[in-house]
């Protein structure tokens, strides 16, 4: 059962239902103070919080069995090495028996986007929260709340703010969507609800993610050089694939921007296409 919280400290948007894809034409970046919470729940959208935005990083611990991985057991040997963090602030329990454990973002100015195999750094993006779920499993508070229902928000230590802040040599370079517009076509204007509502394609990028081809995963990315958060994305769906390799995946959705993405070539690798009114409608 969801345990009722007060987020309105925190700024919200809504995601489409069992998913954490925006709902909304701007990403988090329409993300709201004192939303209706209530309101969005009962319209059947997942609920987000734009992390900077709320004054709050987020270290997630994510599980992944058959990948091995165990992000709770890597936060605890950063302990070990670190300091212990602090206790009885907000934490979430995620779909797949991760945990997202909430902090305060104060001193954090750049923070490293991973720092362990399967425990990320949420600052810059976004993250879901409870109730919301991903594939009919829910997240779920397992403690942090005060009396009144607001979330306790404890403050990092500053071997843990130093840590966090460190630069990354090996991402240290941040790669910007490719605005060549000699050489982009955009397929759909508008936010990535509209191109997964309309495409088949991107419907199939995201659910056979792991045993996607070359050719699909680069039709893939030159749809999403069509947005401007296409890069978080892009990067986010290609992480179920065995090999995925964040480095080659920020590099190759670069490269995939300097081509147009249309209907008819992607019709050239994707049979659903056949079957698609606005390929049928527009003949691109």
């Amino acid at each position: 059962m969801y345990r009722k919280i007060n987020i309105q400290r925190f700024a919200v948007f809504p995601c489409i239902r069992n998913l954490k894809i925006p709902a909304v034409r701007n990403g988090f970046k329409d993300a709201k103070f004192n939303a209706d919470i209530d309101l969005l729940l009962r319209k059947g959208f997942n609920i987000a919080i734009w992390c900077e935005q709320s004054n709050v990083i987020v270290l997630d611990a994510d599980i992944d069995e058959e990948k091995g991985l165990n992000g709770i057991a890597e936060l605890q040997e950063l302990e070990k090495k670190l300091c212990p963090l602090p206790k009885d602030g907000l934490t979430v329990k995620t779909p797949r028996g991760g945990k997202h454990y909430y902090f305060s973002s104060d001193g954090i100015l750049n923070p490293i986007g991973k720092i362990g195999k399967a425990c990320d750094v949420k600052f810059r993006g976004y993250t879901l929260f409870p109730p919301s779920k991903v594939l009919g499993k829910p997240y779920e508070i397992l403690g942090g709340t005060n009396a009144d229902g607001t979330p306790t928000i404890k403050t990092l230590p500053k071997i843990w703010i130093d840590y966090i802040n460190k630069s990354n040599s090996k991402s240290g370079k941040t790669l910007k969507n490719n605005t060549n517009n000699n050489y982009r076509k955009k397929v759909f204007d508008g936010n990535f609800k509209v191109l997964f509502d309309n495409c088949a394609f991107i419907r199939m990028c995201i659910t056979e993610a792991k045993t996607l081809k070359e050719p699909e995963w680069h039709h893939f990315a030159r749809l999403l050089n069509s947005l401007s958060n296409g890069l978080a994305l892009f990067d986010y769906y290609s992480q179920p694939y065995p090999k995925y390799n964040k480095e080659e995946t920020l590099r190759k959705f670069k490269n995939a921007g300097k081509y147009p993405a249309t209907c008819n070539n992607i019709a050239k690798i994707f049979a659903g296409c056949k079957t698609c009114k606005r390929g049928k409608t527009n003949g691109k």
